[in-house]
């Protein structure tokens, strides 16, 4: 590890985050330390393998409209890491949407290549104390840094704030806890035999209840076994979210039988309790210089990964103004 100090530490290695980190690390010189509650990399840009099978079980694809994040999707497509999987819904207008290849965490693991980071490392904490910032893990770590870069939905950045007694500016705190979120179920399902779904393999459902979205993950060149990903619609996930998978999974299976038209081998389960966030308001990132603290995901800007990205990356800028 470097012996100089940490300049800045990032909660979360969302793509928000580690698009930070890398432009604060490349472009600026800084030492950026990242900091994971989980294993792997990515937040929502999630993938997971149960035997043979493989799923995306998060976000699913992502546009490329500004031209800053654009850059970024044409040096993916270069690298092999993206590809364009279809370019448009029945009831939009055209538009490319692209996913990760070979599946979404592809992103976010070269993204963090080179970054000094460290998985499975829960903070329970962050204090403001001497100027800086102090970070306290579950296991009893301490991490410093004079700046501090959350990205991570408001409400679990606010925990890790309250339980380090960081007092936030009272407009700020009303802002940030104003902030609400929709829940979504995904099954993560293996059939015995392809499923029906249409080339390339994707089906948003109109009214979105209980199904709100059908992913076939061998079309789109994830999973070597067929499976899909069946994503709830808010309602149902509100209805269901505490329920157990032996409850919810059954119904949200049952109701997309009829576009896969297959026999299923298994099922399981996993629930994002902020999967889209519902306050509408008009700021790409939340900044406090003073205390140098930031937030950014896709709880600012706008929603999904092109909203994400570009609230790392301009977050970024706020930081790098800051030195």
């Amino acid at each position: 590890m470097p012996d100089n100090p940490i300049d800045l530490l990032v909660i979360g290695a969302g793509i928000a985050g580690l698009l930070a980190a890398r432009e604060l690390t490349d472009k600026h010189g800084l030492r950026v330390a990242i900091l994971d509650k989980s294993r792997g990399v990515g937040g929502r840009m999630a993938t997971r393998r149960d035997g043979e099978a493989t799923y995306d079980h998060g976000a699913q694809f992502f546009s490329a409209t500004n031209p800053r994040f654009k850059a970024w999707v044409d040096h993916w497509l270069e690298q092999r890491v993206v590809k364009m999987w279809f370019d448009q819904f029945s009831d939009e207008p055209p538009m490319f949407r692209y996913a990760a290849f070979p599946s979404m965490t592809a992103v976010a693991k070269k993204l963090v290549e080179g970054l000094e980071i460290h998985r499975q490392t829960k903070v329970i904490s962050a204090a403001h104390e001497s100027g800086g910032w102090v970070l306290k893990t579950e296991v009893g770590n301490t991490f410093r840094a004079p700046k501090l870069l959350i990205n991570a939905p408001v409400p679990q950045a606010m925990e890790i704030l309250d339980a380090g007694g960081t007092q936030l500016k009272t407009d700020d705190d009303a802002f940030l806890r104003s902030i609400k979120y929709a829940k979504t179920i995904a099954a993560m399902v293996e059939l015995e035999t392809p499923s029906h779904l249409p080339n390339p393999g994707r089906l948003k459902l109109d009214p979105p209840e209980p199904v709100a979205w059908i992913a076939d993950n061998q079309q789109k060149g994830v999973s070597g076994l067929p499976a899909v990903t069946i994503h709830s619609g808010h309602e149902f996930a509100e209805k269901y979210f505490d329920e157990p998978d032996e409850v919810r999974v059954p119904i949200l299976v049952e109701a997309a039988l009829p576009y896969l038209k297959a026999k299923v081998v298994s099922a399981k389960g996993h629930r994002w309790k902020f999967a889209h966030r519902l306050t509408e308001h008009n700021r790409d990132f939340f900044a406090d210089p003073t205390l140098g603290l930031w937030m950014a995901g896709d709880s600012f800007h706008a929603p999904k990964v092109e909203g994400a990205a570009m609230s790392g990356l301009l977050a970024a800028d706020s930081i790098a103004a800051s030195a």
